[in-house]
């Protein structure tokens, strides 16, 4: 049985310390053995002669003169002996029977960190001064501002953490601010700090409470100091940096070496941005069909390509200067979100492994070279799923704004991610959170808004994105196409573009699926079933670009097939652990994951349309690494399982498409 050791400062507490040390013993813990420090801070009234009555059950301890809440607190985790140590404060503010809920994420698993939260439901709260409970909340968000450890109770007087994280700590503070510095402290050894409701009675200044303005300026001093600890945030994390540093200068130097000229979709972006900048409105000059450009996905990464033209001229290095930069950052996401994901040990170098894999993955590492719309798609994506798994855990109009918000831009450079918005937006209304969904809707509906009237005026149709779709649709289900489930158009959709022009192809190609699905449904799905292996397929290597050929497209060949085989394999497992689990996040992201392929499978399923999926494979698949090494007997077999069914699954595709392989081959050579 684990064991918790409560620490209790103690300072002129008299009236109060009696009824706290009584209901600290009363209070049920079955999971955990209890051993209880109470330390007198130097107290001039009766306190110590009370406390001695709890001499024979409770370690007691003393200075003789006050040095303050910090230093107590110090004294008593030097004492400690248990795996967890639990602060409890010596007035009536908090009350020892919140513990079962303090301990709860630690007996699941769920955290190793849990800081008691008087924020999270006010029904529970009573304040006494409204200058407390407003200072107290401004000088939270100063310190999270200053600290970007982003709780929402950083001074909390109930807090659990392992005791083992002492040895890191190196706590210095005396007075109050030994929460501030706590907390940052802990952040920074990548605990993640988990909060949950508790109950908080307020007492006055009478009654004996002791924390004064001059403490807040103690507090943001210690803030201030955390800001600007850069050396020692590098130390600290000097691996992801490495590998940060490492990632970004192979993406850079991956595009100057193979300086990919803009081709197909690349010379359309960058002929539709060239446009913006020259002011001759959003136009494709490169394609003589009418109206090309609203038939390219967009207009997000179009107006992302006219900025930087806008700011740096028309230099193509310099977007893949920023394109780097966003490959990385979409790698610093997926550590982030592995490590609020995962709080077991070696967080960080499983967070780091998940960045490492994303940034080197060779078919996402490509993307920065060329002018086409994955890189910046990506990390909105990414940058959505982050605020969503916060939003999940805990709705905040904050986190609701930056999911729509985000969530919104990257509807705006690819369709496909729709299925994650409204799936964020589902679960709102489901957890019947009314105005939060409203907030959600409306704030979409404000960036589509624009673009979808300045369509309608220009075409005198509903656009919201671009007009692609029918014509997409129609290329990947057509049964006359050379390779199923490609944008390879069959001469019929060719001819029919260029007589008829974009909008009536976006047409014909709707109802020639919906006539598809309708008449002839066995057909219909067999061709959707032929697209899943597809997309599941480690037969499909990124490895066919116009810059490519001999010797790197050989081991481009190699490392996509390998690293995508790897990836379905772990990350499937992943998924398989998070279907079993029932809580709301596990639900979520499981939804999450599943929306990739929900999004573009019936429309197409070749390789470069997969790249939604690939981060979430990654993340699953390093959270399932993770429980993997901590018990190999419970999760083996179905490792083998699901390596068993990529391993077909990949010989199907190969042996059912080998007409495309062997093209593939022949190229090579």
């Amino acid at each position: 049985m684990k064991k918790v050791s409560i620490v209790i400062p103690v300072f002129n507490e008299e009236k109060t310390v009696a009824d706290i040390l009584t209901a600290v013993e009363q209070v049920s813990l079955p999971d955990f053995e209890r051993e209880v420090i109470v330390v007198d801070d130097g107290s001039t009234d009766s306190t110590a002669k009370i406390i001695q009555q709890w001499q024979d059950r409770f370690k007691i301890l003393s200075h003789p003169v006050n040095r303050g809440k910090g230093a107590a607190l110090r004294t008593g985790f030097a004492h400690a002996t248990g795996n967890y140590i639990l602060v409890q404060d010596a007035d009536r503010e908090y009350d020892p029977h919140d513990y079962p809920i303090l301990l709860k994420p630690i007996i699941n698993g769920s955290a190793h960190v849990v800081f008691g939260s008087r924020r999270l439901d006010p029904t529970k709260n009573k304040y006494v001064y409204r200058r407390y409970l407003w200072g107290g909340i401004a000088l939270n968000k100063i310190v999270n501002w200053f600290t970007g450890v982003g709780i929402n109770d950083i001074f909390s007087g109930s807090k659990v953490f392992p005791r083992t994280a002492l040895t890191s700590l190196d706590l210095h503070s005396n007075g109050f601010e030994i929460e501030t510095e706590l907390t940052v402290k802990l952040s920074r050894l990548g605990y993640t700090i988990i909060e949950v409701p508790i109950s908080y009675q307020a007492r006055t200044i009478q009654e004996g409470k002791k924390i004064r303005p001059l403490d807040a300026f103690k507090i943001f001093f210690v803030a201030l100091k955390s800001r600007w600890s850069f050396v020692n945030t590098i130390v600290r994390h000097k691996l992801l940096i490495g590998v940060l540093t490492i990632g970004f200068c192979t993406a850079f130097g991956y595009a100057l070496f193979f300086h990919v000229r803009p081709l197909v979709d690349a010379k359309a972006y960058n002929s539709i941005a060239w446009s913006i900048v020259q002011d001759t409105g959003y136009t494709e000059t490169t394609n003589p069909i009418p109206n090309a450009a609203i038939g390219r996905l967009g207009p997000g990464y179009e107006f992302f390509l006219a900025a930087t033209y806008m700011v740096f001229g028309h230099r193509l290095w310099i977007v893949w200067l920023i394109q780097s930069l966003l490959h990385v950052g979409s790698a610093f996401l997926i550590y982030l979100i592995i490590r609020r994901l995962y709080t077991g040990d070696y967080a960080e170098r499983f967070a780091v492994l998940g960045s490492a894999f994303y940034i080197f993955f060779i078919d996402l590492l490509e993307f920065p070279a060329m002018l086409l719309t994955e890189t910046l798609y990506l990390f909105l994506v990414l940058a959505g799923l982050y605020h969503a798994i916060q939003m999940w855990e805990k709705p905040t109009l904050d986190k609701v704004l930056a999911t729509s918000i985000i969530l919104t831009l990257a509807l705006l450079v690819r369709p496909p991610v729709a299925v994650f918005l409204l799936l964020s937006f589902a679960f709102l209304l489901i957890r019947h959170l009314w105005q939060y969904a409203l907030v959600f809707a409306l704030v979409s509906l404000v960036l589509l808004t624009p673009w979808t009237v300045r369509n309608y005026i220009t075409y005198h149709r509903f656009i919201v994105t671009s007009a692609i779709l029918g014509y997409d649709v129609w290329v990947g289900n057509s049964p006359d196409s050379k390779y199923i489930g490609e944008l390879t158009a069959s001469n019929e959709i060719d001819r029919y573009t260029g007589e008829k022009g974009l909008f009536a192809t976006n047409e014909r190609g709707i109802q020639e699926v919906k006539n598809l699905a309708f008449q002839h449904p066995w057909e219909f799905l067999k061709l959707q079933l032929t697209k899943t292996s597809i997309y599941f397929s480690a037969a499909r290597p990124a490895a066919f670009w116009f810059h490519l050929s001999g010797i790197s497209q050989v081991l481009t060949i190699i490392f996509s097939s390998s690293f995508a085989y790897i990836l379905f394999v772990f990350g499937l497992s992943g998924l398989w652990i998070y279907v079993q689990r029932p809580d709301t996040l596990s639900r979520m992201l499981v939804l999450a994951t599943l929306a990739a392929p929900a999004g573009i499978i019936w429309i197409v399923a070749e390789t470069r349309y997969r790249y939604q999926f690939y981060p979430m494979m990654i993340i699953l698949g390093v959270l399932f690494v993770a429980e993997l090494i901590k018990n190999k007997k419970l999760f083996y077999k179905p490792l083998l399982i699901v390596a068993s069914l990529v391993t077909v699954n990949t010989l199907f595709d190969a042996l059912h498409n080998v007409s495309r392989v062997l093209d593939r081959i022949h190229r090579l050579f």
